[in-house]
């Protein structure tokens, strides 16, 4: 057995802040919270396929054991240079790509464990088949917020979270009980502040309603979900900016953006797929899409009312500027704000 003390020195030297270790098994809390969703048809479209959620056993044969670590993130950066920079990025999202950094931080621990002849690894962050978030609770990480995340006790919630799987035998420093729980106690600040109500009795979460998800979908949205999106690009941080647990840090080892995370419309109107590519693929938010991306700017600038936006908007329509698929929703909007 290896133990924590030892994966910890490790990953200290890797820059890795948060580690947590749990042993492999089933988990029924998030399989029967999935099944629930389903159910009830309350689903984003990206959740993992139900016969592998909370079984890591059927995604890695054999594992013993699951690492998971945490990279904390500024979740207040500086406001733009721009007036008119009025569409918002997820801080996580923009300035590095997590996935990458979080990927690259459990590439570097897989390494260190073959040195140990511990076998077989697979990584995983964001994207696999077991709930990041729910590992690092099990992981002992942090404790469960009305915003559905999970807040860690000194970095708060703006961390994101990867997972290891092994076959090597690890020891835990998981919880004995796996039932979720909270410490917000009677604080519903992130409730109050979310403008779709996705946030909702105690611990309930609308999935379909949250603005982070409705920003990422490629079907059409309607009036409400358009004007529930506000200013947001990509992402929404609305809920964890009013969160007592969350405050400014100034410390080196969190992932930050040189520059602020907000764009001028504009700056994603003028661009073809290729001049995107080339000017946004290393940032968190790119995958999604220039199209989807151009649709959610031109919500954001009829949102904002700004009257410098809508003028050059005017114009850019008469000179035949604007990307040809945006043309019917803006008419829509035009008829629906103004």
């Amino acid at each position: 057995m290896i133990s924590f003390q030892r994966l910890k020195a490790a990953a200290q030297t890797l820059g890795i802040p948060i580690i947590g270790t749990l042993e492999a098994m089933d988990m029924p809390v998030p399989e029967r919270s999935l099944a629930s969703k389903l159910k009830k048809g309350a689903i984003s479209g990206f959740e993992p396929p139900l016969e592998l959620v909370g079984k890591p056993e059927k995604v890695m044969p054999g594992v013993k054991s699951i690492i998971v670590i945490g990279l904390p993130y500024e979740l207040f950066p500086g406001p733009a240079a721009d007036p008119l920079a009025v569409c918002e990025v997820s801080a996580m999202a923009w300035g590095y790509d997590y996935h990458d950094r979080v990927k690259e931080k459990l590439a570097g621990l897989a390494s260190w464990l073959r040195d140990h002849d511990s076998g077989e690894t697979m990584v995983f962050c964001d994207t696999g088949p077991l709930n990041d978030r729910y590992l690092a609770f099990l992981a002992g990480l942090g404790t469960y917020g009305r915003n559905q995340l999970l807040i860690h006790e000194r970095w708060g919630s703006a961390v994101v979270y990867g997972y290891l799987l092994t076959k090597a035998t690890l020891e835990s420093t998981g919880r004995l009980d796996a039932a979720p729980y909270s410490e917000c106690g009677s604080c519903r600040l992130c409730q109050e502040a979310c403008p779709s109500g996705a946030l909702q009795g105690d611990y309930e979460f609308a999935t379909t309603r949250c603005i982070s998800n409705l920003t990422q979908q490629k079907r059409a949205l309607t009036e409400k979900e358009m004007d529930w999106m506000g200013t947001s690009l990509y992402g929404c941080d609305i809920c964890q900016r009013v969160c007592p647990k969350n405050k400014k840090r100034e410390e080196s080892r969190l992932l930050k953006s040189a520059t602020p995370n907000r764009l001028n419309p504009f700056e994603l109107f003028s661009l073809n797929k290729r001049g995107f590519q080339e000017r946004f693929h290393h940032h968190g938010f790119a995958w999604r899409g220039l199209k989807t991306l151009q649709r959610n700017a031109l919500i954001n600038l009829y949102n904002s009312g700004n009257v410098q936006l809508l003028a050059t908007l005017a114009v850019w329509e008469r000179e035949g500027k604007m990307p040809a698929q945006l043309c019917e929703l803006s008419r829509i909007l035009e008829t629906e704000k103004l």
